[in-house]
């Protein structure tokens, strides 16, 4: 699918009236975007020794019309990430029927915790015990089996940025393992912001080892790790699964603003 004339999106707001936003036509469309990073991807897991298969992009479609979503959804993606739950709530209910895995990405306050376990099926940001018990209370309230959570690391300890001290890892993913509904997938991080991307690097290669760390004890692994950047005022995520060695050379953003 490619860009989407003026009749088109009339007809894409007839089928998704959900939310009120700017349409502006994209220079360059979302289906030509993703195999753009998808080939990049590909490049870089050769180079690297990986299986390219074994790597997932995961869209943020934070803002998006659901249209736009469905654009990339039609180029075959299948992973999205949302940052807040009140556009969640107006937007993943139009699009149950399709073959999406949603990602919860943002910061996550108490209140809201009954209608992200409601909508999404994994929570990356989850950064204290208070907050996991009150998704492992509402999952068993929901009749929800279980959801996938990441914990979030603050490895530089800013105060403005949620997430588990590196001292408080351990304990963290003991509270998490001892709740029956929540099932631990891994740990999230977003470094402090630099202008030098090169400075983001000594984070996502300390979050590897600790991951590496962890799972010389664990006898089911944490699989993933996801990593943010922000360049230019624009937050690009990394979401790497099951990358043991050389995740700090995938120089492409695999977090994607569709």
């Amino acid at each position: 699918m490619g860009n989407l004339n003026e009749q088109e999106v009339d007809s894409a707001k007839k089928v998704y009236p959900i939310m009120s936003y700017r349409y502006t036509v994209p220079v360059k469309s979302v289906a030509e975007n993703l195999h753009q990073i998808r080939q990049e991807v590909i490049r870089t897991a050769i180079s690297c020794g990986r299986q390219p298969e074994t790597i997932q992009i995961l869209a943020v479609s934070k803002t998006m019309e659901p249209w736009r979503i469905m654009e990339a959804y039609e180029a075959g993606q299948r992973l999205f990430g949302e940052n807040r739950v009140q556009e969640a709530f107006e937007k993943i209910p139009a699009l149950r029927d399709k073959e999406i895995t949603w990602h919860f990405i943002g910061h996550l306050q108490s209140n809201k915790t009954r209608a992200a376990v409601e909508l999404f099926d994994v929570i990356q940001t989850v950064h204290n015990p208070k907050l996991a018990r009150r998704l492992n209370l509402h999952c068993q309230e929901l009749g929800k089996k279980s959801i996938d959570v990441m914990i979030q690391v603050n490895q530089a300890e800013e105060p403005q940025k949620s997430g588990v001290r590196i001292e408080n890892l351990t304990r963290m993913i003991s509270v998490v393992d001892d709740l029956p509904n929540l099932n631990l997938v891994g740990l999230m991080t977003i470094p402090p912001f630099s202008e030098d991307q090169e400075k983001s690097r000594p984070y996502f290669r300390q979050l590897r080892q600790l991951r590496d760390q962890i799972n010389l004890e664990r006898k089911i692994h944490l699989q993933h790790l996801s990593m943010g950047i922000q360049i230019n005022g624009v937050w690009l995520q990394r979401w790497f699964t099951y990358l043991p060695k050389n995740a700090d050379r995938l120089q492409s953003p695999l977090w994607l603003y569709c």
